[in-house]
């Protein structure tokens, strides 16, 4: 077996005592980890593997995953352990391809372990984990690179000047052009999106209360018009509510991450990470899956000290990109609606899982 680290994984399991030296600390991963993390998330792949070299692939599976969790994602490892990647390279070039290295390995760790993925109590400790290591060597890296191009930076020589002098105006005429496409561009965006995000506040999803949002799906059915008081002067009408899950479904199948994480931002398991360590790992979800659909339904609302909150159902999938599967979420849903004004946002979405099949 050429692969290092996948016949040390398989040595971990077989033999613990004897591979103890893997989980410490200091101790330096053996080559080959991103195959191995390949295998822990492509079930073709692993059968693959397992037929070439005459093994079972359930053990298999068992030894790579028993691997990442005991020599790699573990409290006390580096970032650099935890990821999989020791990112020493001092070459441009070669930075480059680490900082490749070590996307790739934060998106296949996360495929294994993201909670929206894994439904393994220890899935949510070991996603922050990963999710710390990749935020902090991110930061490192770009702090390196904004020494490297402060320590690089040469004055153009003369010729330099002369020669762009010929091409200055060619230059500010392109720019103009540009200029007015870009405008034109921006406008249509506007126009289009200007119906789902609230101008003013456009990382929320608002309905306005003084003009309910008539859903002609609600508008024939018994009792349309259920009403949740917020004060003896607002009510919310059914059609509101509904649109705004609508809203909330579309945001989550979209991949907007700039909607989504402030909704998720206050919740339990969340709340303490960082800005970043948040938008890291909703953007990963969004990247490993090719394609998601998310139903918000079942809700029940009530007034509770000045809040509307709802709970209901939810139901989510995932497709995950390169493989011919998708992933099947489902639990309880939790939202609390805040009033501002005249409107009303979400504030917090909570996801209760009850079960995740594939």
């Amino acid at each position: 077996m050429k692969n290092l680290a996948i016949h040390q994984a398989l040595r971990l399991d077989k033999y613990p005592e004897e591979m103890a030296w893997l989980c410490f600390p200091d101790s330096e991963l053996p080559e080959g980890t991103t195959e191995l993390l390949r295998l822990c998330t492509s079930k073709k792949q692993l059968e693959e593997f397992a037929n070439v070299h005459n093994l079972e692939s359930g053990e298999l599976h068992h030894a790579l995953l028993n691997f990442v969790e005991k020599a790699m994602v573990i409290d006390g490892n580096s970032d650099e352990k935890i990821l999989g990647t020791k990112l020493v390279n001092s070459t441009f070039t070669n930075r480059n391809q680490s900082e490749e290295t070590l996307k790739l390995h934060y998106q296949l760790l996360m495929k294994i372990f993201h909670p929206d993925v894994n439904s393994d109590p220890k899935a949510t400790h070991f996603s922050t984990l990963v999710t710390n290591a990749y935020t902090n060597l991110k930061q490192k890296r770009s702090d390196q690179e904004e020494l490297i191009t402060v320590s690089e930076y040469r004055k153009p020589p003369k010729s330099f000047y002369n020669a762009t002098q010929k091409t200055e105006m060619q230059i500010s005429n392109t720019r103009s052009a540009m200029a007015v496409l870009s405008a034109i561009t921006i406008f249509t965006l506007v126009a289009m999106i200007g119906h789902f995000y609230d101008p003013a506040n456009p990382e929320l999803i608002t309905t306005n209360i003084e003009n309910p949002i008539q859903d002609p799906e609600s508008i024939g059915q018994t009792n349309p018009i259920r009403k949740a008081a917020i004060n003896t002067a607002i009510e919310v009408s059914d059609s509101n509510l509904q649109s705004m899950l609508r809203k909330l479904e579309s945001a989550y199948e979209d991949g907007r991450v700039d909607i989504i994480k402030p909704i998720l931002a206050n919740t339990p398991e969340i709340k303490n990470q960082t800005d970043q360590q948040l938008t890291d790992k909703l953007e990963t979800l969004f990247e490993i899956t090719s394609e998601r659909k998310m139903v918000l339904f079942d809700f029940d609302w009530k007034n509770t000290s000045g809040e509307v909150q709802g709970k209901g159902k939810f139901l989510s999938r995932y497709h995950l990109k390169g493989e011919e599967r998708w992933l099947t979420r489902e639990g309880i849903a939790t939202i609390t609606l805040l009033k501002d004004g005249n409107k009303l946002s979400i504030n917090q979405l909570e996801l209760e899982n009850s079960s995740i099949e594939q």
